[in-house]
């Protein structure tokens, strides 16, 4: 706290100073000056928060100190000090502006302090209660509100001039009359119960409001509130504070309508959004708007750019009728011409149909009189007409037009929603179809890779096993049954090692050019599916303890259908392996073919596992839809559907929780042709002995080739890769010992099979070159690499190496 000590004399001022120093309430800012005229100086320069002053000044003595004081820090608290003997002045001084007073003999250092804190407090009370009273004179001055004073009957005691300016007359002309003759015939019975309550309460009533007629007979609204002073000797009456609320009444009455129009709008507006189907939620919005206006009638239109014309989408009230009869409510269709003014305008009013009945012609037979037609514009486009009418002329008010005006452009998002959504759906259905493809083509390719270094492995394996076997069955024909029996398994069994391999090839090989729409044999290519995937069903299910049956029937079905292999046998294994994924216990699954209808083969996969649920179902055919968790991709099932789709049928699915699943695929039907059947091939005669090289990197598969062909007659020289082939060729060939022809391996390190043929085509041009490979043939029928004049597969067939012989050197 800042001190102001003004004290001439030193000894008071030094035990002031220390009673300070020991007072409650510090710590204390002390500024010691001897004269008025220095107090006034200082406190000028800095405030100070309290005035410790002296009335014995060299400068000033008695009350006109304070005074002095006073006039140069009037905010200021100010405490006298003085004498015993002063102690009456000092109570003057308190009189003419002082807070308090101390004595000098009687000061206690706590004494001390609790005064200086009263000095500030009073101070502010002092200040805050003459604010408070500026501020109240001010108000009552200048303030516009009529105060009253009335009789429990309502007669006019005393009215304040401020009712001039509501009334515009005279305070003088009012006083004397009763107030009930000023308010409106509707309000009066409320203002004399108002009256008599306030008269039998002892404290202020609830406002009331009500209307009062002025000198020119317009009404203006007040705010009337009244208090009960009958019994103050200096009122006698009925205190009354009233003030013009007429422009306030009005603008709230607005506010009103307007929020009631915006609560409409926002229902509307969540019609709108509660509902993504625009034939469900445009008959919802116009009952509802019907409802909320009160309209006799309403339509909404669509608009077709392509056909230039608008189509009923929805009517209600005396516009409602079925859109596909003419006769009844609005016709179905409309031309833009006769419409067209209504089209570019914001919006048309018809007061009167009677009057222009050509405008909106939607009123002609409905008995309407008024309408208003929007045209429903969103980003600059037309997108429908929004009509709504009423039964009376002149039905529509301004700020109803504005209202419909405002919803026509949230009708009109609402169907560029519904548009851009559909052409989203579109474009998000096509790109679907593209990943989905995109995808399926990625990871046949990856398989196709994996698959053809399978076949190559297997192949190259499986070559000295059939090599030899023909070779024993060749050359030693005097075999005992047993042996005989045996051989004859060994060739089985490898050949359908081979036909598997070729199987799984054509499997996973990624469909190019080649895949030509031809006649399949059905129930063969059934067998196929169930021979491939029977790990799938039979060999992983067993390793769990799960037993499932496969079993085929192709019973009234035709022989053959006309479908790309490759696809189709992926389709079944496909839908084979969701089966299995269908069946945690024992179960079965049945590959059925039958016809469907005339044009329609169904060839159906059934399992009796756990079946889907309703939603399971509508989901399934969606891509990367999956029940399986991380196991799955979702693309199974879609992935089907393309394929079904692109042979021109389509796919339908039967399945209950509990009772399993039917996935039928429907197919185009073979007409009566003779479905294409592949023919035996043709023996050949076995070709003059010739000097072969056989080039290959694999020890086993070249012996075993060798072995085969000295066996056949040849005089055969072998090379264990590219290069070492590439020279005994050149070696050969200059010392006029020329190969007749040449087989060579095409997956060999550093020089390949197709190196070798363009070295030997170079060397020797009419040599012919024979390409063996493991790889399966991934290469289009009859076009071969350069240099390359056959292609056998591994293992070769000793009649496929008598045909090929024969044939490229008989040329």
């Amino acid at each position: 706290m800042r001190v102001l000590l003004v004290e001439n004399c030193d000894d008071d001022a030094i035990l002031i100073h220390e009673l300070l120093t020991k007072a409650p309430g510090g710590p204390y800012d002390i500024d010691w000056v001897e004269r008025l005229s220095a107090a006034q100086d200082h406190f000028r320069a800095a405030a100070c928060d309290v005035v410790l002053l002296s009335l014995c000044l060299p400068d000033s003595q008695g009350l006109a100190t304070v005074e002095r004081m006073l006039q140069a820090a009037p905010e200021a608290p100010i405490v006298v000090i003085t004498t015993l003997e002063d102690e009456t002045v000092a109570l003057s001084a308190v009189q003419r502006g002082a807070q308090d007073y101390l004595v000098k003999d009687q000061l206690t250092p706590s004494f001390l302090g609790r005064v200086l804190r009263y000095a500030i407090e009073r101070k502010e009370a002092e200040r805050a209660l003459r604010e408070s009273e500026e501020r109240f004179r001010a108000i009552t001055e200048n303030a516009s509100d009529i105060v009253a004073v009335l009789s429990p009957e309502g007669n006019c005691l005393f009215i304040s001039a401020s009712v001039e300016n509501l009334l515009g007359c005279s305070a003088h002309a009012v006083q004397g009359t009763n107030v009930l003759q000023w308010v409106h015939p509707h309000d009066q019975d409320r203002t004399r119960s108002a009256l008599q309550a306030v008269a039998n309460l002892s404290r202020s009533a609830q406002p009331v409001t009500l209307r009062v007629r002025g000198a020119s007979g317009s009404w203006h609204w007040i705010e009337a509130k009244a208090r009960n002073l009958l019994q103050h000797p200096a009122v006698r009456g009925i205190v009354a504070n009233a003030r013009d609320i007429t422009e306030h009444h009005l603008a709230q009455e607005a506010i009103n309508a307007q929020l009631s129009r915006l609560d409409l709008l926002n229902e509307l507006i969540r019609a709108i959004a509660d509902r993504q189907d625009l034939a469900r939620m445009l008959p919802i919005l116009l009952a509802h708007l019907e409802d909320s206006m009160a309209l006799d009638g309403s339509a909404i239109y669509i608009y077709d750019g392509q056909a230039d014309s608008l189509s009923l989408a929805a009517s209600s009230g005396l516009l409602e009728g079925d859109p596909h009869q003419g006769d009844h409510g609005p016709p179905s269709r409309l031309s833009t011409e006769g419409l067209r003014s209504c089209l570019t305008r914001q919006s048309t009013y018809v007061r009167d149909y009677a009057e222009s009945p050509e405008t909106i012609p939607l009123l002609a037979n409905a008995g309407l009189r008024s309408g208003v037609a929007l045209p429903l514009h969103a980003g600059g486009m037309l997108y429908g007409l929004l009509v709504t009418a009423r039964c009376q002329a002149h039905g529509f008010t301004s700020d109803e037009i504005e209202f419909l005006r405002r919803l026509g452009e949230h009708i009109a998002l609402a169907i560029r929603q519904d548009t851009l959504l559909w052409d989203l759906h579109s474009a998000y259905k096509e790109l679907q179809r593209t990943q989905q493809s995109a995808l399926e083509q990625e990871r046949l390719r990856i398989l196709g890779q994996m698959a053809s270094g399978i076949a190559h492995d297997i192949n190259n394996a499986l070559m000295p096993i059939t090599t030899y076997a023909e070779l024993l069955a060749m050359r030693v024909p005097d075999l005992d049954e047993h042996a005989q029996r045996y051989l004859k398994s060994i060739l089985m069994a490898a050949d359908d090692i081979k036909k598997t391999v070729g199987r799984m090839r054509e499997l996973y090989r990624k469909r190019d050019g080649r895949d030509q729409v031809r006649s399949i044999h059905i129930a063969r290519l059934m067998r196929d599916v169930v021979d491939l995937t029977r790990p799938r069903w039979h060999d992983l299910p067993q390793q769990q303890g799960v037993t499932i049956a496969v079993k085929i029937e192709t019973d009234g079905a035709p022989t053959y259908v006309t479908a790309v292999e490759s696809e189709l046998r992926e389709a079944l294994a496909n839908l084979i392996g969701n089966a299995v994924d269908a069946m945690p216990i024992d179960g079965s699954i049945t590959l059925r073919a039958r016809p469907w209808s005339r044009s329609l083969l169904a060839i159906e996969v059934c399992d009796t596992g756990y079946g889907m649920d309703a939603e399971t179902l509508r989901q399934c055919l969606e891509p990367f839809f999956t029940t399986k968790g991380q196991s799955g991709t979702g693309l199974g099932l879609s992935m089907v559907q393309g394929i079904v789709q692109g042979h021109g049928g389509r796919v339908e699915i039967e399945s209950q929780p509990g009772e399993g699943t039917t996935v039928r695929l429907l197919l185009p039907m073979d007409g009566p042709a003779a479905a294409r059947r592949e023919l035996p091939s043709s023996g050949c005669c076995q070709s003059r002995p010739l000097r072969v090289l056989c080039v290959d990197d694999d020890d086993r598969v070249r012996a075993a080739l060798m072995d085969m062909l000295e066996a056949d007659g040849h005089i055969v020289v072998g090379a264990p890769g590219g290069e070492a082939g590439i020279q005994q060729f050149r070696h050969a060939l200059l010392h006029g010992m020329p190969f007749d022809i040449v087989l060579t391996d095409l997956g060999m390190p550093h020089i390949d099979g197709r190196m070798v043929a363009l070295a030997i085509k170079a060397e020797s041009p009419e040599t012919p070159v024979v390409l063996l490979t493991g790889w399966g043939t991934f290469m289009e029928p009859g076009v071969f690499p350069k240099g390359i004049d056959a292609i056998l597969g591994k293992p070769p067939e000793l009649a496929s190496i008598r045909k090929v012989f024969a044939k490229l050197t008989q040329r």
